[in-house]
């Protein structure tokens, strides 16, 4: 069974996630692609992030409706620096599918650091590594020994980033059109992204 592996701090999940999501399950026929929140990420600043367990209550919010999209709690339960390599170990073993086959989904961007995560050449052995690529982009910047090794498929271009849709809501302009109804109400229940 192929399932694809969604990582990110979805704060909040919004539209370009899903579809992004939807599009790549469709074109290498995966079976389930679980979204999975970053507990602490290993490159960026983690202090301006919404708690764990609302971040996981937008994924879950997010994927309703959505049979093939499942969120996992792996990195969120393991309370600490949410390396790829040690999602990738335990991966089959914590969701109970020891017969998967796993892609890891990741922007063009990712692949740019590729060199900066830990242990870069043991996530390749353990994962097809799938490289969402995005009009316009350069890809002088990535190292050519993993260009060899990933795959890359050509983006529906979708331009929304949650950093956007944040500065939005403070400003108290209409994201309404940007995220599911779902997410927009666990939103407003919590207050998010409001000075």
């Amino acid at each position: 069974m192929r399932i694809g592996l969604y990582g990110g701090t979805f704060d909040p999940p919004h539209n370009a996630h899903l579809k992004l999501a939807d599009w790549v399950q469709k074109e290498l026929q995966l079976a389930y692609i679980y979204f999975i929140p970053t507990a602490i990420h290993a490159l960026k600043n983690n202090s301006d992030l919404s708690p764990t367990f609302i971040r996981l209550k937008l994924v879950e919010a997010a994927i309703e409706g959505y049979e093939e999209f499942k969120a996992s709690r792996i990195e969120i339960d393991r309370k600490d620096i949410s390396y790829t390599i040690h999602t990738l170990q335990e991966f089959k073993k914590y969701e109970k599918l020891p017969e998967s086959e796993m892609y890891y989904i990741i922007g063009i961007d990712n692949l740019a650091d590729f060199h900066m995560w830990k242990e870069p050449d043991k996530i390749m052995e353990l994962a097809r590594i799938v490289v969402i690529r995005r009009s316009g982009t350069d890809d002088q910047k990535i190292n050519s020994k993993y260009i060899q090794k990933v795959t890359f498929l050509e983006s529906p271009i979708i331009d929304i980033s949650a950093t956007e849709i944040r500065n939005k809501i403070n400003l108290g302009i209409d994201v309404s059109d940007l995220l599911p109804p779902s997410v927009l109400k666990v939103i407003n229940d919590y207050g998010l992204y409001r000075d």
